[in-house]
């Protein structure tokens, strides 16, 4: 037998799990939304990069040193500024934003590497050349990968 109490608290009881399977059914956003824009920009950019790492490795002297490629830095820094910026148009993009981070820092460093070897008058080998071109495509690699992710979250 029920008693007065019970009879009284279940509907209270009905209303609240109701409102929790409600909540619990409501599509929470954690990271930003998938982006067009932002996988075709780093999806240019590796092919970009490819194809700079394919002109070096081979190459013989002057077209494999840093001077003949000072305008393939610059472009690249300027389409990872243009990456960055979109990537911080949208809230909760924090690991895309650092990810873009990560990779202007790489370019610096192929930079460094490249300026290194031709200020000792010597083209960058196919042996410097092979983990540097595998970091890059793994950089660029996660950006594609998490945008594909959103992508495939938001569908």
């Amino acid at each position: 037998m029920m008693t007065a109490a019970v009879i009284r608290a279940r509907p209270l009881l009905l209303t609240f799990l109701m409102g929790l399977m409600l909540s619990l059914s409501a599509c929470v956003t954690l990271m930003a939304p998938f982006d067009e824009t932002t996988n075709r920009l780093a999806t240019d950019l590796q092919r970009k990069i490819s194809t700079h790492f394919e002109a070096l490795d081979g190459a013989s002297a002057p077209e494999c040193l840093h001077p003949a490629h000072v305008a393939f830095y610059d472009d690249a820094r300027v389409d990872i500024s243009a990456l960055s910026v979109r990537t911080q148009a949208f809230q909760m993009n924090a690991e895309t934003i650092q990810q873009t981070v990560d990779l202007k820092e790489a370019v610096d460093t192929l930079e460094q590497l490249h300026r290194l070897a031709s200020n000792a008058g010597r083209c960058m080998s196919s042996e410097e050349l092979s983990p540097l071109r595998r970091a890059f495509d793994s950089h660029l690699g996660a950006i594609i990968r998490l945008e594909i992710a959103k992508k495939r979250g938001a569908s």
